[in-house]
């Protein structure tokens, strides 16, 4: 179960990042979920720092800062052994997790 919540998650950051949501109606389809489910799981993401907009004029979710929601556990003291630094980091991270 538990592996569901965080594999519809990775696929919502995923659709809002290329703007592909549509509206709740639509990312339910999509997604093959209730529009009640989809507005928890867009909730527990802005709960969870995710700064989640939704543009009237393109019809979909939209992150109002780059950025991305990792669903996957980077060491942090693998990134110091490889000695990266802070940003080279964060975009080793995104990477890591899908975030671009």
């Amino acid at each position: 179960m538990l592996d569901d919540v965080f594999s519809r998650i990775q696929r919502i950051d995923y659709l809002i990042r290329i703007r592909g949501t549509g509206n709740a109606t639509e990312l339910a389809d999509k997604l093959g979920l209730s529009r009640a489910s989809i507005y928890e799981y867009l909730d527990l993401m802005k709960r969870l720092g995710a700064p989640i907009k939704y543009s009237q004029a393109r019809k979909s979710y939209y992150y109002n800062e780059e950025g991305c929601f990792p669903t996957r556990f980077q060491s942090r003291r693998a990134a110091e052994d490889r000695n990266i630094a802070s940003f080279s980091a964060i975009i080793s991270f995104a990477l890591l997790s899908n975030c671009i």
